[in-house]
């Protein structure tokens, strides 16, 4: 047996090679130490075992514990184990309090959200086993003081934001959200780990345990309040300024000072501290880190759109554009005043020369001819005809504006035709059961349209389709987002705007009422094409219903043309079938949940996600919140029945002792024999079925054996005593 910061763990003498598979003896080396193997020179690290799990090095350590990188051999797979230190196994009720609330988080399923797969505990010692993610931490980052540049911690804080929403969605709260619980995997998303553990630590520090570091700790929080969604909001808005301003919002020589400064002032000025950072930016931490959680944002969704909103107006400062408009700003007021008399002295100039002429038409105009009655055409041509044609067209982007018999002008929008039309249906037929070629075929004719072009845009929000069915949430937003962010130069309501509206309504950038306004005057089938996608991402989220009712208009829809806007057809009528079919799995899974079947109920879900689309594991990690709620509730009542029969057996040991006391009252008036009394007593509270009731008994005895030494004494003294009679 050894420890490392107070884990313990068991040694092992010998080990095979990971490679040869010859056996080792590592009885005399220290714990995650390194060798090299006699047969073949490969290098080993000496492991040590918890449970069934060997875990191979130390990946970290706090007051509370130590994380390890492990290996479950059952499984075959590495994974993360965060191990508690003894002690904080010695609360029952607190162990209890551990396993739950990290069996509900386990139920969290979610790209930006660290999955954990177990949790138990071993040797006297909680434990939890999660995802292994190994791109690093936030708070590495910010070492030693350094800045994060504003679009990548936007990023971040989007990334972190859709998991909290994921969370509340899901009635969980984090309620330690700090740099070092953000972590990154190799893709470079953001990913929130410590759920459940978070609020095992919390109850710790209620009880008098270390409360760690104090500069993301919410106001309410430091003031002893219950922590919600908004104080993970003000702590991430704290993290937020920390990484921005290379600085913690406030700071002092102990804890203590720390915490007095949030509870005194408001956080500085954070475009005073770096003047760099965009007004929506700071706008938006300020809001965050508002002291009274009513002034923050109300809820993870509603930080989200402006997290997005700020992380475009950072990308548009970025670009050249929008660098020539800060120039702009910036330019000498004297350029102005010089431009504007310039400007007056013109248009004086080009009044005068227009009346001159004027003047000078009238004095050479020749008299008016009478008019001659005008000759029918002897070929008429159709009314509309007779006037103007209203025919634009924008080769580029296939955008034509026609004019119809009735003098009616119509949009025509193709954007894709030809080849390229024919490569993109051709592509959106893997969609359902390929969606990884669907991805690369699309990124082809990506390359092959011009940059920022409707074209373009159009490829990459198609693009998004296959990740969101591969379940990478994350990096469809991200195309989305990058979409939303292009320039355009067109009049607001042109075609073009077309894919961009939809991203920014996809990523909820957009309000469904405004959406709806900015399509007015466009074609029908932008609409039907906009209902597959929000059916698409409503699965993601967990909204099966919903999704089913967007997939049946939109494979329903009598409409046809063009063809590559209704080429995800057989998706939709594919996913209908998966969605009829979840149907039947969470009926039959809520009801094995609601009979006591909470195990068959997770077997159920298991089996159907073993083939499901990756995508289902939204309406699947919904129905999991569902089952852990009922197993929750299940518990919650079991326990209630324990404790109510347990003050029911209770009752009847005090009963028998109140029942046993009243016959030997008597017996104690008459005889005083404590001695006997508190022998008997004690045979009393050794029939007791309770703890309460022994400790009755042997109060009871203890006061019969007091009694008894206190008769013993008078006894003694009255004795010693001689009498003397009073005086007369």
């Amino acid at each position: 047996m050894s420890h490392d910061h107070d884990i313990k763990w068991t040694r092992l003498d010998r080990i095979a090679c990971g490679k040869c598979g010859a056996h080792l003896d590592v009885s005399g080396l220290d714990a995650f130490s390194e060798l090299a193997c006699p047969s073949c020179g490969t290098k080993q690290t000496v492991p040590v075992q918890l449970g069934h799990f060997l875990l191979i090095e130390r990946l970290g350590s706090g007051g509370m514990g130590a994380v390890y990188r492990a290996m479950d051999p059952t499984l075959g797979r590495f994974v993360a184990i965060k191990v508690m230190k003894a002690e904080m196994g010695e609360d029952p009720a607190l162990v209890d309090s551990f396993l739950r609330e990290a069996r509900a988080a386990a139920a969290l399923n979610h790209p930006n959200i660290v999955q954990i797969y177990s949790c138990g505990q071993e040797q006297g010692q909680p434990y939890i086993v999660m995802e292994l993610v190994s791109g690093g931490r936030l708070d590495q980052l910010m070492a030693n003081g350094r800045k994060v540049d504003e679009i990548r911690l936007l990023e971040v804080a989007s990334d972190v934001a859709e998991g909290l929403k994921a969370a509340n969605e899901a009635g969980l709260v984090h309620g330690d959200i700090k740099p070092a619980n953000i972590l990154f995997d190799k893709s470079g998303r953001a990913r929130i780990v410590d759920f459940g553990l978070a609020m095992f630590v919390n109850r710790q520090q209620e009880q008098g345990g270390v409360w760690g570091t104090p500069y993301y700790i919410s106001p309410e929080r430091v003031r002893g309040g219950k922590a919600d969604h908004r104080s993970d909001i003000y702590s991430l808005g704290a993290t937020m300024f920390h990484a921005l301003a290379g600085r913690p919002p406030f700071d002092g020589k102990t804890a203590a000072d720390v915490v007095v400064a949030r509870l005194k002032k408001p956080p500085p000025n954070l475009r005073e501290i770096e003047p760099s950072i965009q007004p929506a930016t700071a706008e938006l931490v300020e809001r965050m880190m508002a002291a009274d959680p009513v002034h923050r944002y109300p809820t993870s969704a509603s930080l989200l759109a402006d997290l997005r909103h700020a992380l475009v107006q950072a990308r548009e400062a970025r670009s050249p554009i929008g660098r020539a408009k800060m120039k702009k700003k910036k330019r000498d007021w004297s350029h102005v005043i010089v431009l504007g008399v310039a400007g007056v002295f013109l248009l004086a100039t080009l009044i005068f020369v227009v009346r001159w002429f004027s003047e000078a038409s009238k004095e050479h105009a020749q008299p008016a001819r009478p008019a001659q009655p005008a000759r029918p055409d002897p070929t008429p041509r159709p009314a509309a005809a007779s006037a103007a044609p209203a025919a634009a067209e924008d080769d580029a982007e296939g955008v034509t504006i026609r004019q119809t018999e009735g003098g009616r002008v119509r949009l025509s929008v193709t954007f894709f035709t030809g080849d390229l039309e024919a490569a993109l249906v051709r592509a959106c037929e893997h969609l359902a059961e390929r969606p990884a070629r669907m991805f690369e075929e699309v990124g082809t004719l990506a390359g092959n349209v011009p940059a920022n072009s409707a074209r373009m845009m159009w490829l990459r929000v198609f693009q998004a389709l296959p990740l969101w069915v591969q379940g990478e949430a994350a990096r469809a937003d991200e195309l989305l987002r990058q979409v939303a962010a292009l320039p355009l130069s067109q009049a607001r309501g042109h075609p073009v705007y077309m894919p961009q509206t939809l991203a920014l309504y996809l990523i909820g950038d957009m309000s469904e009422e405004r959406f709806a306004n900015d399509r007015r005057g466009w074609p029908v089938w932008y609409a039907d094409l906009a209902g597959f996608f929000k059916g698409l991402k409503q699965v993601f989220a967990g909204d099966a219903e919903a999704a089913v009712q967007a997939f049946a208009t939109y494979a329903g829809s009598s409409r046809s043309e063009p063809a590559w806007a209704y080429a995800l057809r057989p998706a939709a009528q594919r996913w209908l079938e998966v969605l009829e079919k979840w149907e039947e799995i969470e009926r039959d899974a809520l009801s094995r949940a609601a009979a006591g079947d909470l195990a068959g109920a997770r077997g159920a879900l298991d089996r159907y996600l073993s083939e499901a689309p990756a995508f289902m594991q939204g309406p699947a990690a919904r129905a999991r919140a569902r089952i852990a709620a009922k197993e929750e509730e299940t518990r919650e009542a079991r326990r209630v029945e324990e404790a109510r029969a347990r003050r029911g057996i209770v009752q009847r040991d005090l009963d028998a002792l109140d029942a046993w006391l009243a016959e030997r009252t008597q017996a104690i008036v008459r005889e005083k024999d404590y001695r006997r009394l508190a022998h008997e007593a004690r045979d009393v509270g050794e029939r007791m079925e309770t703890d309460e009731g022994r400790a009755q008994a042997a109060i009871l005895r203890e006061h019969f054996e007091r009694m008894n030494e206190l008769k013993n004494l008078l006894g003694r003294e009255l004795g010693n005593t001689p009498y003397r009679r009073p005086d007369r």
